[in-house]
This record gives structure tokens, C-alpha cells and sequence, in this order.
């Protein structure tokens, strides 16, 4: 769900940007979109699922890793925010895409069947990430408007096999 809005609002300001028309109000709605829905939902798996994860010796590095991929993209976020030029927009939005699209992958394919295999309860992980989501998107709420990336998100989806969790980063 997060990926399909995300690949939607990067379209949109490409086809502004191409054209040679303003992108500014597109550039506008990819940085809003990522401060207060990917942004907060990154922040509460940090604290429900990658502190679980890194607290297993076997899930460390790979926690380590996404976490470094959570500093890229926010980093990301604001190179678009700030971005001048048209290009410069495109650039930062795509290279936003693809590291997050790569990095959803990782935590549906390795971390969270992992981390349920290695013994985790999926159901009191997906309850610790609504909590944890439920105090991000409210602090992403009270700093809208205020230009900071570190914003809301959408909740965590579960797949439809028993047991298995998938979360829409």
C-alpha cells in the first residue's frame, strides 16, 4: 500500500518535472507523503521490530543494516524536500523508491519470517508495531507543517497465511 502511493506520487512528479511544468506542488506531495506515513511507520519498527530483531545474535547485522537503510532514506527525504531543480527532485524521489522498495523486500523475505521462525510471536510483534505506530503517527501529527521528515504512517498489514506477518514499510 505504501509502495503503490509512493510509486504513484514519484510518477506524477516525474511527468510535472519531465514536462517541463512546475513540480513543485508534486515535489510537495512525495516529501508530505513520506514525512507523515513512510517516515513514522520506519520509526515504529525501529522500536517494535528491529528491537526485537537485534536482540537475537543471529538477526543483529541485518538489523544493523536496515536501520542504516532507515538513516539513507531519511537522509533522502530531505535532499527531495530542499531539492531546486526539477531533476534534482526526480533524482532524490527515485533513489527514495528504489532503496525503499529493496528494503521492504528484506523485512518481508528475511527479517520478519526469521524472526518467526527463530520463535517470535508474530501476533505480540504486529501488537508491539500498532502501539508503537499508534506514538509515531500522533508525534507526526503534532509536527505537520513544521518541514521536519521525521513525521504518520499507514498500520502494518498481515499476510494471509497464519503466522506470517507482512509489514507495508
Amino acid at each position: 500500500q505504501l509502495q503503490a502511493e509512493l510509486a504513484r506520487r514519484v510518477a506524477a512528479l516525474e511527468t510535472a518535472a519531465a514536462g517541463g511544468a512546475s513540480f513543485r506542488a508534486e515535489q510537495a506531495a512525495v516529501s508530505e507523503f513520506i514525512a507523515a506515513e513512510i517516515v513514522p511507520h520506519a520509526l515504529a519498527e525501529e522500536d517494535a521490530i528491529y528491537h526485537t530483531g537485534a536482540q537475537a545474535a543471529t538477526f543483529a547485522p541485518l538489523v544493523a543494516g536496515m536501520l542504516m537503510e532507515h538513516e539513507a532514506l531519511v537522509g533522502l527525504a530531505g535532499q527531495l524536500a530542499n531539492a531546486g531543480t526539477g531533476i534534482s527532485a526526480i533524482s532524490y524521489a527515485t533513489a527514495f523508491r528504489a532503496l525503499f522498495e529493496v528494503h521492504v523486500r528484506k523485512e518481508n523475505e528475511i527479517l520478519l519470517p526469521g524472526l518467526v521462525e527463530s520463535g517470535v510471536n508474530p501476533g505480540a510483534l504486529l501488537a508491539d508495531m500498532h502501539t508503537a505506530f499508534a506514538g509515531r503517527r500522533a508525534a507526526a501529527a503534532a509536527t505537520a507543517g513544521t518541514g521536519s521528515v521525521a513525521a504518520g504512517s499507514d498500520e502494518p498489514e498481515t499476510a494471509d497465511k497464519p503466522g506470517e506477518i507482512v509489514v507495508d514499510t
